[in-house]
């Protein structure tokens, strides 16, 4: 995966968590996009492996691994 992703970012699909309708999600999908955006990172994607689901930010020359969480998960969890 890390191959694949370094090579071409945008091969993962949107990140799906910035689609959420209520205001909670709204709010936390907008403060993450934020930081991505802040950081030179405006395109928020994930990679779908087998059980989990890998979320990153990437540019045109750089990606950064954000979060992992398993597939039955709701949200990416803030506690490491």
């Amino acid at each position: 995966m890390v191959a694949v992703v370094s090579w071409l970012p945008a091969n993962g699909r949107p990140a799906r968590f910035l689609g959420g309708r209520s205001a909670q999600a709204r709010l936390r999908a907008n403060s993450v996009q934020a930081l991505a955006t802040q950081a030179g990172l405006p395109n928020l994607r994930e990679y779908v492996l087998s059980r989990h689901v890998a979320l990153y930010a990437h540019s045109k020359v750089e990606v950064v691994f954000l979060a992992l969480k398993h597939r039955r998960q709701l949200i990416y969890s803030a506690e490491g």
